[in-house]
């Protein structure tokens, strides 16, 4: 069976996709970076220490946005569920798919994300195999997915 890129009706073009990862924890944005070295050439993977640089990021003039955060859920200082929510009231920003990252699957934390209009949650595994087919997944799927403007 031929995959999707080569069926002749399913018309799919490959992309570079832009994600921003909001991680405070240097440890955790270097395993991040890890487990998006396979997608080099289809990932353009940019770290963002902070909510404060995240909103300098995003509102400087000229800037081009990603085509996806992703958002630590347990950031220092600000909490990433007012992040997110600054990101939805804002008319410019909150079209940007938002993905939670949260380690681990708590209901209440997962509800008050999708509450909170997350585009989607996802559990960071303890292990490094989970981890890693997760992180394909997402750039399989947001690589592929197309927003409008």
């Amino acid at each position: 069976m031929p995959d999707a890129d080569s069926h002749p009706r399913v018309a799919i073009q490959s992309r570079v996709l832009k994600v921003l990862l909001v991680e405070d924890d240097a440890s955790a944005a270097e395993l991040m970076e890890d487990v998006f070295a396979p997608h080099t050439d289809s990932v353009q993977l940019d770290i963002i220490p902070n909510a404060d640089q995240l909103f300098t990021l995003l509102q400087t003039p000229g800037s081009s946005l990603p085509d996806a955060v992703l958002l630590n859920l347990h950031l220092e200082g600000r909490p990433a569920l007012e992040v997110l929510a600054d990101l939805k009231r804002d008319p410019v920003l909150r079209r940007l798919p938002v993905v939670v990252l949260s380690g681990t699957d708590d209901p209440t934390e997962v509800a008050r994300a999708y509450q909170g209009h997350a585009s989607a949650v996802l559990v960071k595994s303890s292990g490094m195999d989970v981890l890693q087919a997760r992180i394909n997944a997402f750039v399989d799927f947001w690589r592929y997915s197309r927003l409008p403007g």
